[in-house]
């Protein structure tokens, strides 16, 4: 889907829209927050369990790319021209990252948009700093896989996602 009201920026999700993409109208008009994560990567380093996690933290996570011409100061990917992006109701975060001189690392932050962006962007930044101290390095995500219709009162996890056919749970490790 195009943001709405922002030409050539193009969200794909996975499975559904937020409920209401409406609530994103004009979002880009509003004053951007930024914050930095301090959490860091090294060049290559496998980044599989943060997109996950952070897909499994927010209400609607998808991926952001724009057209190059189209980049502006305000909203615009880095890397290989594609985000992370997470939705919370009117709320819109897109992560960047800063190299380090010798582009050896990189430190992931966030830019938000919305009536309460810099408690979004901060909440953001928080998932990431969560991933960092306890889920990198582990062996990822536990997922399950139950029939359609299972009751909620059976399933354990993190994040239960429900599909025609079956429902999938996903739990994270504590420390």
């Amino acid at each position: 889907m195009q943001l709405p009201g922002a030409e050539g920026v193009t969200l794909r999700f996975d499975e559904g829209l937020p409920a209401d993409p409406s609530l994103l109208d004009g979002v880009l008009n509003s004053a951007r927050a930024e914050t930095w994560t301090g959490v860091t990567v090294a060049s290559q380093e496998p980044i599989g369990t943060l997109q996950m996690y952070l897909s499994t933290q927010v209400p609607n996570f998808c991926f952001m790319s724009i057209k190059p011409d189209q980049a502006t100061g305000k909203i615009g990917p880095t890397g290989n021209s594609w985000s992370m992006v997470a939705i919370d109701g009117p709320h819109f975060a897109y992560t960047v990252v800063r190299r380090d001189t010798e582009k050896k690392t990189a430190e992931y932050g966030v830019h938000a948009f919305g009536p309460d962006a810099a408690e979004f962007a901060e909440h953001i930044a928080d998932i990431f700093r969560t991933w960092s101290e306890k889920v990198r390095g582990t062996d990822g995500p536990r997922i399950a896989v139950y029939p359609g219709g299972t009751p909620d009162d059976r399933i354990t996890g993190d994040r239960i996602i429900t599909k025609r056919h079956s429902r999938i749970s996903i739990s994270w490790p504590t420390a």
